[in-house]
């Protein structure tokens, strides 16, 4: 489980921790510089990760994230969040998933 800062990291820590899983925490910090993937929890490199955020609104910080999880040797199987604020199903591929869709009619 790979949750994004800072929202994401409490939903991402609750399944991680329900599920008995593995965590890892990633920052954003913006498009030119790119993110930061935290050492001091779990590694990524060959394992299947979920990436979980609390809201995707562009999907800017959301397609960032999982291309620079793969481009570190993660397999980026799924992308949650709780609110999903466009019509998009998926992240350049990789299937978006969310508890609420809030979306403009």
């Amino acid at each position: 489980i790979v949750g994004v800062s800072i929202n994401g990291i409490a939903f991402a820590q609750a399944i991680s921790s329900t599920m008995d899983l593995e965590m890892a925490v990633v920052r954003s910090i913006n498009e030119e510089v790119g993110g930061h993937l935290s050492e001091v929890y779990a590694g990524i490199d060959g394992k299947r990760v979920i990436i979980i955020d609390d809201v995707y609104s562009s999907g800017t910080t959301m397609q960032k994230t999982a291309a620079d999880l793969k481009a570190s040797g993660a397999d980026v199987k799924m992308c949650m969040v709780l609110v999903n604020k466009s019509w998009d199903d998926d992240v350049d591929g990789v299937p978006l998933r969310a508890l609420i869709r809030a979306a403009t009619v």
